[in-house]
């Protein structure tokens, strides 16, 4: 069975950034279409960056990640 994209979003959001990356509620926006995961936002540092597009791109449905995200020394 394959996951909806709501499935992907929440568990984007609860399992891989909840876990794994805590940035402030507002910091970090995530859309999923077709399975591809779309992060936007602005984080704190460039390794929170990479570690947020790890994360979502393990989450089981995700086919691909559009990395939008900056941070601040950008």
């Amino acid at each position: 069975m394959l996951r909806t994209d709501g499935g992907i979003e929440r568990a984007v959001r609860r399992d891989a950034l909840g876990t794994t990356h805590r940035p402030p509620p507002r910091a970090l926006a995530v859309a999923v279409e077709d399975g591809v995961v779309t992060l936007t936002g602005r984080l704190e540092r460039r390794s929170d960056v990479d570690m947020a597009v790890r994360a979502a791109s393990r989450v089981d449905g995700v086919v691909a990640v559009v990395d939008q995200l900056s941070y601040a020394g950008t």
